[in-house]
């Protein structure tokens, strides 16, 4: 979707959204899908709190959205699922957690999960070397 169409389309309707969430009290975790690199000042601007997920396979470089939007939003997501999580090993699974981690959390505001979903397709043992990853290397203060 352009951005002009984003703009006239959904901006105006998630802004008060997410204007009714605030209202509430409450925090609000975003998902999106794909590369959003067009549509990330609106989407930031409508309030949310969090971004979930950030998809290296779709483009989205988590060194660069935390770099830019960092102090205003959390982000959440990283590891790929669609190619490493399904095909890789648990050593290459670890290694990108590490990598996440390392990117993501300093300084706060970093929810490490998968690029979108743990499906049917992701190995288990590469979902278990993400978690033990997580467990060993995830406390702050950050030992990656």
């Amino acid at each position: 979707m352009s951005p002009a169409h984003f703009r006239e389309l959904f901006y105006p309707g998630l802004c008060r959204v997410m204007k009714g969430y605030k209202d509430l009290g409450l925090r609000v975790i975003k998902h999106t899908d794909g590369m959003i690199w067009p549509l990330m000042e609106m989407i930031v601007d409508s309030g949310i709190d969090c971004l979930d997920p950030i998809d290296p396979v779709a483009g989205m470089d988590l060194a660069e959205v935390k770099r830019k939007f960092g102090r205003r939003i959390a982000l959440k997501g990283n590891v790929d699922c669609s190619h490493l999580m399904t095909l890789g090993t648990p050593a290459q699974v670890s290694a990108a957690t590490r990598d996440a981690l390392r990117i993501g959390a300093p300084g706060g505001g970093f929810i490490l999960s998968s690029s979108n979903s743990i499906h049917s397709s992701v190995k288990p043992e590469n979902y278990m070397a993400m978690l033990r990853t997580l467990k060993e290397h995830g406390t702050y203060p950050l030992r990656v």
